[in-house]
């Protein structure tokens, strides 16, 4: 029975690593490479858990001990104030929760086209940041994953996003254009709440809800265009 248990747990693992989809509750061992302490799972998936090196521009390895780099990892760059842009190699399917909130040094950050998730205060705090350019690839843009960014001046969302989470651009006092494609469904609560910049803002026929407070406090906006 065991055996049988152990078996399905491959087969179920390595179904989510083939479709794409992020894979937890897996029992991980723990390694340092340079300047990036990292786990890898029982499968092979390896996720950078914590950066140690002093910042500047940082070009993330796609390989670690011969292993793909495959997972930001949760906080993973968290508070790295030293760092002043970063690379992140075509290996990486995920950007976890907080992996670089709080750079407050980032100016520039290159995606590659094989993430699909940026999940939940990605880049929150990230106060440099000018412009990112997020790949068709991302499937999901995760709560509060720009807030606070008050540099950022223009976005643009790719048509594979469904939804604009909570607070992802909330505080980000900077923002003056954002390209909402016709793929979202909805908007969510405080999604542009603060973004005093923004002079107008035009909804698709495609968004079907816009919840509570998603444009308060946008106190420059003399025109919405709402279908």
């Amino acid at each position: 029975m065991r055996k049988a248990k152990g078996l399905l747990a491959g087969l179920l693992a390595m179904a989510l690593l083939l479709a794409g989809l992020p894979m937890y509750g897996m029992e991980a061992k723990a390694a340092q490479s340079g300047d990036y302490e990292y786990e890898v799972n029982e499968y092979g998936i390896l996720v950078i858990t914590k950066y140690a090196g002093s910042g500047g521009e940082v070009v993330i390895p796609s390989e670690l001990d011969g292993k793909k780099v495959m997972k930001i990892g949760d906080s993973a760059f968290k508070g790295c104030i030293g760092l002043t842009s970063v690379e992140i190699p075509s290996s990486v399917t995920e950007i976890s929760d907080s992996a670089f909130s709080g750079c407050i040094g980032l100016t520039s950050v290159e995606i590659p086209s094989s993430v699909r998730w940026i999940l939940d205060s990605a880049f929150s705090g990230c106060s440099s940041l000018t412009n990112v350019e997020i790949p068709s690839s991302v499937r999901e843009i995760g709560a509060n994953a720009f807030e606070g960014c008050i540099g950022l001046t223009s976005v643009e969302i790719p048509s594979s996003v469904k939804k604009i989470d909570w607070s992802v651009f909330e505080g980000c006092v900077g923002l003056t254009n954002v390209v909402i494609p016709s793929s979202v469904a909805s908007i969510g609560p405080s999604a542009f709440k603060g973004c005093s910049s923004l002079t107008s803002m035009e909804i698709p026929s495609s968004v079907s809800s816009i919840s509570d407070s998603a444009f308060s406090g946008c106190i420059g906006l003399t025109s919405v265009e709402i279908p």
